[in-house]
């Protein structure tokens, strides 16, 4: 049961958060934490996009004091942004028996920028509050997903967080195993492509896109043009999702023929993203599977359902983060 709540977005959207002014953003969270009445001091907090690097790691079976600085070699050698200024985690998977009884020893490693992390946490302690725990909205979705529904006895589940500038996949099969990686296509994208298709303005398209998916085709008070995007919709999505939908389909067959993961058996979609209509069915066509959105908060927001309408799909990191404990405690 989540016992209360708040959210708000940014007033402007943040393109480097490397560089982002940590007094607004602190001033940001201070107003939704008083509008909520939320009264913490620890926080649990995930990062994702362009300056995250998730990396499957393997190795010939390795002592278990040598794993750390082995993963660190492995993952520095692939990192887009500078080695020894990465914040470098990681999780191990159970050890695998591979053909002629070999073994391996395999996991998940989460590189960061430092820069871009100190920042991000920066501007939460400004807000007298304090990080204890860090991690990828990825691996946040599947915790979250973990709490509120049941894996299959076979197959693998992926769920999709479909945010605003990136997507995030996670993967869970296989004796415990997740995978993660980050697309850079999302809800934007979208937008970009009803703009296009439509020659309207990226603030038109944004509205347009979001009646659309509130309200239904043809809702009364659409902007001028919903007509067309009501017509439109299938193409717009054909267009701008099918290089995501390949990349997805080929990371994913990737794992499977590496036997990291057995067969793909369901998909669910959640983040803001999700939102667009026929996105689930076009997922579904895509990679032959069935495909649902999913929100934990319907069944954990007890009389809040209302009032927590517009954020359903979007709340979906912030409920796993929320999972996590300190000191025996959830925070």
């Amino acid at each position: 049961m989540v016992e209360r709540w708040g959210a708000a977005d940014f007033p402007a959207e943040i393109a480097d958060w490397r560089t982002a002014n940590q007094h607004e953003i602190a001033e940001s969270i201070r107003q939704v934490a008083a509008r909520s009445g939320l009264r913490v001091h620890w926080v649990a907090h995930s990062v994702s996009g362009e300056n995250v690097a998730p990396q499957y790691f393997n190795f010939p079976q390795i002592m278990p004091e040598d794993i750390a600085e082995a993963v660190r070699i492995e993952v520095e050698a692939a990192l887009p942004f500078r080695g020894e200024e990465a914040l470098i985690s990681y999780i191990l998977f159970p050890e695998q028996r591979l053909p002629q009884g070999k073994i391996r020893t395999h996991g998940l490693a989460i590189a960061a920028d430092g820069a871009f992390v100190e920042n991000r946490l920066g501007a939460i302690r400004r807000a007298d509050l304090e990080p204890f725990c860090l991690e990828t909205d990825a691996t946040a979705c599947a915790n979250a997903f973990l709490a509120t529904r049941e894996l299959p006895p076979s197959g693998t589940t992926a769920i999709l967080n479909v945010g605003h500038r990136y997507t995030n996949l996670a993967l869970l099969g296989g004796e415990g195993t997740l995978l993660v990686r980050d697309v850079p296509w999302a809800g934007s994208h979208v937008t970009q492509a009803i703009a296009g298709a439509l020659s309207v303005s990226p603030e038109e398209a944004e509205a347009l896109k979001r009646r659309h998916w509130e309200q239904g085709p043809g809702a009364a008070g659409t902007p001028a043009g919903a007509g067309n995007l009501d017509d439109r919709m299938g193409e717009v999505l054909q267009s701008c999702s099918k290089e995501v939908v390949r990349r997805l389909r080929d990371t994913i067959e990737f794992w499977i023929a590496e036997r990291l993961v057995p067969g793909l058996g369901q998909m669910f979609l959640t983040g803001g993203g999700a939102q667009v209509r026929g996105l689930p069915e076009l997922l579904s066509s895509g990679f032959s599977v069935p495909v649902e959105r999913w929100s934990p908060l319907p069944n954990a927001a007890g009389g809040a359902e209302g009032e927590l309408k517009p954020w359903t799909y979007r709340m979906s990191v912030a409920f796993g983060l929320a999972l996590r404990k300190l000191s025996g405690r959830r925070q």
